[in-house]
């Protein structure tokens, strides 16, 4: 029912938008929870809100084929930070003849750090009890 199977956004952009889809004309309405978010990152500042929302389909043969879902995108300010990733799923309320084969039932949420300035890479440090990274121009000068 996903558009995609990930979407990425940067912490700047203030909110994001992932797109539900359904293959043809239905009948019958039908209802879908879409939830997910960054609550199970607990070693991150979060910059992203979560999805907790139900939305209905319609029936007919002019009836959208897609709903975007709109969330919030938090700039935390807080540099030398990985990507944050999660994810959301759907759950379809009112009926479960509705899934098919090859079916997107899960995306991937990335947003991306922009407070990173001067062109600078984060390179996890692997075997160290020192700092868990270290700073490397992308001119490769140290």
């Amino acid at each position: 029912m996903f558009a995609e199977d990930s979407y990425t956004f940067n912490e700047e952009d203030g909110s994001g938008m992932i797109e539900i889809v359904k293959s043809d004309s239905i009948d019958e309405s039908f209802t879908v929870l879409v939830y997910g978010g960054p609550s199970e990152q607990t070693d991150v500042a979060v910059s992203a809100e979560g999805i907790n929302t139900i939305v209905t389909f319609e029936a007919g043969p002019g009836a959208s084929d897609s709903i975007f879902i709109s969330f919030g995108i938090n700039d935390d300010e807080v540099g030398l930070e990985a990507v944050e990733t999660y994810t959301v799923v759907f759950e379809i309320l009112s009926s479960t003849d509705l899934v098919f084969p090859g079916m997107i039932t899960e995306t991937t949420v990335n947003i991306l750090d922009t407070d990173s300035k001067n062109n600078y890479t984060y390179i996890p440090l692997a075997h160290t009890k020192l700092a868990s990274y270290i700073l490397q121009t992308t001119v490769g000068s140290y």
